[in-house]
């Protein structure tokens, strides 16, 4: 029991031991969790900290930012104001001027005013109440503008007072606090490994006391038996128990000391969390100050830009009435020039006129004594060769004068009244046409049998006159024997030798012919035109002629009207005259297409047209003309001729011509396919009225064609030619096509017609397809009226070309050149074949976009010719270039098919263009072939 007992009493103090060390072991705990939650805390608070100080300095850039501007935009509407001021100032002293100077001129010597206080000025003619009605108005504006900047500037003012009164604290370095955060947590993690070492001792602790318990409960059941061996263990054990409670004690004491570390960082967080606070409270103050001045002001701005706007305008009126009196006082000075100059032709006149009478007495004088040497008894006064002008001529002559000084009413005696001019131009029925190069240098006047005196007076009168000979000038004269009208058109610079004449310079011939023959036949009635010898014979062959045509059979009275001349004479050597017939020849192809176009619809339907063309080619060497009716196209499978045609109450004909200039054997050089609508109404995709009238030359394609082919066989050209024009109408009646009607091609191809006014393309189809298959010719063009997409690109100068070879192009942009009928190249991709997709048969007639009308339509005629085209809408090279075969273009000619206005060889009204274009074409191509 002794040992028993003393065991007991030394485990007392292991087991308090062990009760102390739980304490501390919570204490830490404690300590610990306290020191994590206010960890937690900042790191919470940081973030939003974070915000608070990168928002003020945000704030305080923007701040600083807003002041700037705010200085700024009072220093600019200060200047602004300024600006109004001066410039309104200096308008002011401007009308001030102008007004004194108005009324320092008076306007009595005119003599056409009526004057009641002796003096009459200018400004008697001015609205004075406008001018200060406009002034007050200016002043008004801106004394407003004054009134906004004063407003605007005190606001300012006391904005920036409040913002400068208010402090900014300083806060420290956001980085710099977090490293104090950052330190906290090391803290924390150091206290915890503490925590740790003291629940290892703690569990070491409770060990030993729970051994000296189980050893004191076996010593009770044993009866208090223990070895001295157990014994010495137990009192090891226990004699260290102490010791791990005073290291315990020492490590909790390090935990405190770091929790009071962390309590003194955390204050001091959130210390500089409060003073981040203040700052940015102090920074949102000086916001809502600038905010408040903004909304404040803003009312203010649109008053003042209205303001702005209202006195500019003010300041446009005023500166208009200031430029409208300059220019009143400056009319008044031209008026005066104009009055004394025109009271000093009338002195001039009357001068004349005395010295006329005079002249007119001493020939009077003359007249008696020749009437005395010539008199007899039966015979007349005078011989008919001394007056070969006048008939029966006068005793006496008199001039008249008349209120418009400088001109006579008329010569009279005592039984005959006369003009000059009336003498003049019955006596002058004969014109002449005659080249001036630069600074008056007459150009072949010798072969237009004119003496060098007689030159010399034309040089001298087109110098008096004003005239030198530039471009596109005209001045007509009276020949010095008064026997003919001469029209002196201008060369310019142009080559007088036709080897160096450029396709420029022979527009500027054709042009210039053409002018003076219009000159001389509306101007100057003359019966006959001679056209001296030019630098290119054919380009003035084809102005005259050009120049002289006339639509007019129908007109059953021509009076008023230019009449032509009997003829048309050349006056140059004969090594030009097959140039010359070769102009004649190719200007008459195209008034031939200008009658056609011009014909109203009644009198060329598709039977007469085709009845025109026989007689026309009657006579003609290696021409065969063909003309097919219903049945043979029918036979031919040309779904689409038929198709148009069965709107109509007229026939359709098919016309074909071919020309073997180069022999019955050899293949065919070219294809020509004009389009042979006589008149389209649109179909049921009816036409507006307004241009209706315009579509009896809609089949303009078809009349270029055969014009074209009748010069090139008058030519007697070496190429072998097919054309065919199908012929018909587009009407509306019972049996008419209908939109989303389908029929089957020649080419087997079925089309859905979704636009009935796309009627073009139908037919040419068919043909191409004809001319391709049966005629396999070497290059392929077609002509039409197309679209008026066109119309809308090129207008009416040029001709739109499309075609995927680029051999083909370049030579019909020669000839374009040679012919001077403008044409250009469109782009011809497989997009726009894409455009063309039906979703009930092969193709749609139009793109099933409204765009790119012209394209979609060339690319709906090609799938005729090359064969059935898929466009993927993938756009590849710029215009798909490739040569196959045939050759093929397209020619819309919806824009030139019509001149809008005469000018020069060009005649309002159905132009037939461009006939001259196919014809130097053909020239071209029988020149060298096409590869």
């Amino acid at each position: 029991m002794a040992t028993l007992e003393k065991l007991t009493r030394l485990s007392e103090p292991s087991i308090q031991g062990a009760q102390s060390v739980k304490k501390i072991a919570k204490d830490a705990n404690e300590l610990v969790r306290q020191s994590q939650e206010e960890h937690q805390s900042i790191c919470k608070i940081h973030p939003k900290l974070a915000f608070l100080i990168a928002d003020s300095h945000v704030q305080i850039k923007l701040c600083q930012s807003l002041e700037g501007n705010l200085k700024r935009h009072l220093a600019d509407l200060e200047s602004t104001v300024q600006a109004k001021e001066q410039q309104a100032n200096d308008l002011f002293q401007e009308m001030a001027t102008i007004l004194e100077l108005l009324k320092s001129r008076e306007v009595n010597e005119i003599g056409s005013h009526s004057i009641k206080d002796g003096k009459h000025t200018l400004y008697d003619h001015i609205d004075q109440e406008a001018v200060d009605s406009l002034e007050s108005r200016v002043k008004q504006y801106l004394q407003q503008l004054q009134d906004i900047s004063k407003t605007n500037s005190e606001q300012c003012t006391q904005t920036l007072h409040k913002i400068n009164h208010i402090t900014i604290p300083e806060a420290e370095d956001i980085s710099i606090t977090w490293e104090g955060v950052q330190a906290m947590g090391n803290l924390i993690a150091d206290s915890q490994s503490a925590i740790d070492d003291i629940s290892q001792d703690l569990q070491s602790v409770e060990r030993h006391c729970d051994q000296l318990r189980d050893t004191i409960r076996d010593l009770e059941v044993q009866g208090g038996t223990l070895s001295i061996d157990d014994y010495n263990v137990l009192l090891h054990d226990t004699d260290e128990i102490p010791g791990i409670v005073a290291d315990l004690e020492e490590a909790l004491s390090g935990v405190r000391q770091r929790a009071d570390e962390i309590n003194v960082r955390h204050l001091q967080y959130s210390a500089f969390f409060d003073e981040s606070k203040r700052r940015f409270a102090a920074v949102s103050e000086i916001s809502d100050i600038f905010s408040e001045y903004v909304q404040t002001a803003a009312g203010e701005q649109s008053r003042y830009v209205a303001l702005v706007a209202a006195l500019d305008t003010a300041l446009e009126d005023m500166w208009g009435l200031v430029t409208w009196y300059r220019q009143f006082h400056s009319a008044y000075d031209g008026l005066i020039a104009e009055v004394h100059r025109r009271r000093q032709a009338q002195r001039d006149i009357l001068a004349a006129v005395d010295d006329m009478r005079a002249r007119l007495d001493a020939l009077h004088m003359e007249e008696l004594q020749t009437r005395a040497a010539f008199v007899d008894k039966d015979g007349p006064y005078l011989p008919s060769d001394l007056c070969p002008f006048i008939q029966d001529p006068p005793s006496r002559f008199v001039i008249e004068e008349v209120a418009d000084a400088g001109r006579f009413a008329s010569v009279q005696s005592h039984e005959t009244r006369f003009s000059t001019h009336q003498v003049l131009s019955e006596a002058a029925k004969r014109g002449l046409v005659l080249g001036v190069l630069s600074n008056n240098k007459l150009l072949n006047a010798d072969s237009a049998s004119l003496s060098n005196a007689q030159q010399q007076s034309l040089v001298a009168k087109a110098a008096a006159l004003g005239f030198s000979g530039e471009a596109g000038k005209v001045q007509t004269v009276l020949s010095d024997d008064l026997q003919q009208h001469i029209a002196l058109v201008g060369l310019g610079d142009t080559q007088a030798e036709a080897a160096k004449i450029s396709t420029t310079e022979t527009e500027i011939v054709r042009t210039a012919v053409a002018t003076g023959v219009r000159q001389l036949l509306q101007a100057r009635k003359v019966d006959s035109v001679t056209i001296a010898p030019m630098p290119h014979a054919q380009a003035a062959a084809e102005g005259a002629q050009l120049a002289l045509y006339k639509f007019d059979q129908f007109k059953s009275s021509k009076e008023g009207e230019d009449e032509a001349p009997a003829s048309i004479n050349v006056s140059w050597l004969d090594s030009t005259q097959k140039e010359w017939d070769a102009g004649q020849i190719t200007a008459n192809a195209q008034n031939f297409a200008r009658d056609l176009m011009n014909t109203p619809a009644n009198f060329m339907t598709p039977t007469l047209f085709a009845e025109r063309v026989e007689r026309e080619f009657q006579g003609l060497d290696n021409v065969h003309v063909r003309v097919h009716g219903p049945e043979w196209v029918k036979e031919q499978k040309m779904g689409g001729l038929l198709t148009v045609s069965q709107g109509s109450n007229e026939p359709l004909r098919f016309l074909e011509i071919e020309y073997r200039g180069s022999g019955a054997d050899t293949p065919v050089d070219l294809g020509l396919v004009g389009k042979g609508v006589t008149f389209d109404t649109g179909g049921y995709s009816l036409k507006p009225g307004r241009y209706m009238d315009a579509m009896k030359g809609d089949m303009g394609g078809g009349a270029v064609v055969v014009a074209a082919m009748r010069a090139l066989a008058q030519l007697r050209v070496p190429i072998n030619i097919v054309a065919a024009v199908p012929l018909c109408e587009n009407m509306i009646n019972g049996k008419a096509v209908k939109v989303s009607d389908v029929y089957t091609s020649r080419a087997g191809i079925t089309v859905e017609v979704m636009n009935t006014d796309a009627e073009g393309r139908l037919i040419l189809a068919d043909a191409l397809h004809y001319v391709t298959d049966v005629h396999k010719p070497t290059a392929l063009v077609d002509v039409a009226t197309l679209t008026g997409a066109m119309v809308v690109a090129l207008g009416e100068h040029y001709t739109g070309v499309f075609t995927p070879s680029p051999h083909l192009w370049q030579r019909i942009e020669r000839a374009a050149h040679t012919a001077d009928e403008p044409a250009w190249r469109m782009p011809l991709h497989d997009c726009w074949d894409a455009m063309l997709k039906s979703p009930v048969a092969d193709l749609s007639n139009i793109g099933n976009r409204a765009e790119a009308g012209a394209c979609t339509a060339a690319a709906f005629l090609r799938q005729f010719v090359h064969g059935k085209r898929t466009g993927k809408g993938i756009l590849g090279d710029q215009n798909n270039d490739e040569e196959s075969s045939p050759k093929w273009a397209h020619l819309d000619i919806a824009g030139p098919m019509e001149a809008a206005s005469t000018s020069g060889y060009h005649t309002k009204g159905m132009s037939g263009r461009p006939t001259r274009l196919l014809i130097a074409l053909a020239q071209d191509l029988a020149h060298k072939k096409l590869n």
